[in-house]
C-alpha cells in the first residue's frame, strides 16, 4: 500500500522471486494478507506494478495446492479476468497464463468457465497482436475444455471456434498447436463433433 509505484512494483517483484521457488509457493499463498495485497496490485496504476503483481500470482498459482485455494480467494479472478484486456501485452499475457495454471486443477475449469467475462476476454486474445498473448489464450481455453462438463458451453461461446479455426494459420507453432489441442478437447464431447466439422474453415 505504499505511496510510491516504484516501491509497490519493487515488493511485488521480490514475491515473484520467492514465489518462483517451489518449496515457497504454498507457504507465501498461505499468507492470507499477502495474497490480498497482491490481488489489490492487480488493479494499480503503473502496469509495472499490475505485471508484477500478476506475475506473483501466475508463479503461485504453478503449485497444484494452490490452485483451487487462489481460484477461491475474493476477487482474484475478478481481477484477472479486467487484466485480459489491459494495455499492456506482458500483463495480458500473465494474466492469461495465471488463468491457465489455475484452470489446470479439475475442481476449477467450471467455476472459472462460469466467471463472468472470463471466456470472452479469452476468445478476444485469440486475435492480439502478440503470438505470446495469443497462445496463453488457447492454452487457458485448452485446460477449461479438459472437463466434459465445458465443451459444449465453449463450443457454443459467440466466436471462440472462428477464432480457434484462425489460429490453425497463425505464424507460430506454438500459437497453432495450443488452438489445434483445443479443438480436439473440445471434439470429445459426442454433442460438439458434428457443429465442429460444419465449422467454416
Amino acid at each position: 500500500a505504499d505511496s510510491s509505484p516504484r516501491v509497490r512494483e519493487a515488493a511485488a517483484e521480490t514475491l515473484s522471486h520467492i514465489a518462483w521457488t517451489g518449496g515457497n509457493r504454498v507457504p507465501v499463498r498461505e499468507t492470507v494478507e499477502l495474497v490480498a495485497g497482491l490481488v489489490t496490485l492487480l488493479a494499480d496504476s503503473s502496469a509495472r506494478v499490475r505485471d508484477a503483481a500478476v506475475g506473483t500470482l501466475q508463479n503461485l498459482a504453478c503449485a497444484d495446492e494452490n490452485e483451487v485455494p487462489l481460484r477461491q480467494t475474493s476477487g482474484l479472478v475478478a481481477g484477472l479476468v479486467s487484466l485480459l484486456a489491459d494495455k499492456e501485452a506482458k500483463v495480458r499475457k500473465a494474466a492469461a497464463w495465471t488463468l491457465s495454471n489455475l484452470a489446470c486443477a479439475d475442481d476449477n475449469q467450471v467455476p472459472l468457465r462460469e466467471a463472468p467475462g472470463l471466456v470472452a476476454g479469452l476468445v478476444s486474445l485469440l486475435a492480439d497482436s502478440s503470438p505470446r498473448v495469443r497462445e496463453a489464450a488457447a492454452e487457458t481455453l485448452s485446460h477449461l475444455a479438459w472437463t466434459d462438463d465445458n465443451r459444449v458451453p465453449l463450443r457454443e461461446a459467440p466466436r471462440l471456434v472462428t477464432g480457434l479455426v484462425s489460429l490453425l494459420a497463425d505464424k507460430a507453432a506454438r500459437v497453432r498447436k495450443a488452438a489445434a489441442w483445443t479443438l480436439s478437447n473440445l471434439a470429445c464431447a459426442h454433442d460438439n463433433r458434428v457443429p465442429l466439422r460444419e465449422a467454416p474453415g
